[in-house]
């Protein structure tokens, strides 16, 4: 068997991230689906005992014993097995039926593959990327927990269907799930370009800070241009993605979606484009923290600053130059109106030519204009490009079943 491929007695959750799992116990998951598998699978029934002890502790974990149902073939990553993850990707977004759920569910899932390839850095020894592995103890994955833990939908499915496929490669080709859902008529099909054989860690302690922080946009630089080498383009096009999914407050302290309801958040398209240039962003919670305040970032129209819609700075950023900004510098808005949508009279400047962020313009006025196709093939090669980093010796998915 490739060493790639997650053996089947593999330990689902190694003891570095138990620790981060209420001392191993199950943690209950923040979310209320319970789809529902076909039912020539057998479910996997959790040990309810909240016994201390070390061993029952260990007993709550998922067994991946030789007697595991996973599909057939076990060898390689067929592309009948991709078919499936597609399949029950789509059965796990159709069982929930309340669009605030269904939206943080879509964006979490490609949030989960985005933030293990995103700490990729190969300056370092431990250069990481796509490993199947993230820091559950860094508040930039605060949220992940409840869609990657041992009794979240998600990891009962890699399980209980798919313990032959690394973790790594399972949530990749899970987020490719999402987006072909969620695509307009299924358009975004990354099937063909998809590569298997990523080996998971079982340890990436630390790997949290190597993250962008939504601060500002010199995170997005250091993280997508000079740790991961896209261009501005590449860049622009995977934030795109942020029409999908919502920020909640007791995880990351933003509120809202950067679509324009629950509903849009659960369509990936070039919309998010539309909402950062059509919209009067205008930016809350001055001061942050410090103040005694959620963190500082950007909301328009009414209801004031609790409403639902938001945009962080490393998404103004691509359109708007404000640095001096967010460091202290007098409010602005980006379309100024002297309304009530606009408490501040200056307007956000955009970048000036020659400037190396005029790049990250023009390309946000690029997938404004063009159409959800164009956009759709922008995006896949970036996505290609960042679930691909530091990667040697990937595979096409394997026309049958056969040892590699």
């Amino acid at each position: 068997m490739n060493g790639a491929v997650v053996g089947a007695k593999a330990d689902i959750w190694p003891s570095e991230q138990r620790r981060g799992l209420q001392g191993g116990r199950r943690r209950e998951s923040h979310l209320t689906y319970h789809p529902t598998f076909a039912p020539s699978y057998h479910p996997i029934e959790a040990d309810d005992d909240d016994d201390d002890d070390d061993d029952d502790d260990d007993d709550a974990i998922i067994d991946r014993t030789e007697d595991s149902e996973t599909t057939p073939c076990t060898a390689s990553f067929t592309m009948m097995t991709y078919d499936s993850i597609v399949e029950d990707i789509a059965t796990l977004i159709d069982s929930v039926h309340d669009d605030e759920t269904r939206s943080h569910v879509v964006g979490g899932i490609v949030r989960l593959a985005a933030h293990d390839f995103m700490d990729f850095d190969p300056r370092s020894v431990e250069s990481m990327g796509p490993d199947g592995c993230f820091d559950l103890d860094h508040p930039n994955n605060a949220g992940l927990e409840t869609v990657w833990c041992e009794d979240c939908d998600l990891t009962l499915l890699h399980a209980r269907r798919y313990a032959h496929v690394s973790r790594a490669d399972f949530w990749i080709a899970s987020a490719n799930a999402v987006m072909y859902r969620t695509s307009l008529d299924n358009a975004l099909d990354l099937r063909e370009t998809f590569r298997w054989g990523r080996r998971d860690r079982d340890n990436c302690g630390g790997s949290g800070a190597r993250l962008p922080t939504p601060a500002r946009c010199s995170e997005v630089e250091e993280v997508f241009l000079d740790r991961m080498g896209l261009s501005w383009r590449e860049t622009v096009a995977l934030l795109g993605a942020h029409t999908l999914g919502r920020g909640e407050r007791e995880f990351s302290g933003h509120h809202g979606t950067w679509s324009s309801s629950d509903k849009d958040a659960q369509r990936f398209n070039k919309q998010y484009f539309t909402e950062l240039l059509e919209n009067n962003w205008r930016m809350r919670n001055l001061g942050g923290p410090a103040n005694g305040r959620a963190p500082q970032d950007w909301t328009t129209g009414g209801g004031g600053d609790d409403n639902g819609r938001m945009m962080l700075n490393t998404d103004v950023c691509l359109m708007f130059d404000i640095d001096f900004q967010i460091n202290g510098g007098r409010p602005c808005c980006t379309i100024p109106d002297g309304g009530d949508e606009c408490p501040f009279p200056r307007e956000c400047p955009m970048y000036q030519r020659g400037t190396s962020r005029e790049l990250a313009m023009e390309a946000v006025v690029e997938f404004y204009e063009s159409s959800n196709a164009a956009y759709y093939d922008a995006f896949a090669v970036a996505w290609n490009k960042a679930t691909t980093a530091g990667q040697r010796n990937l595979l096409p998915l394997m026309t049958s079943c056969e040892s590699v």
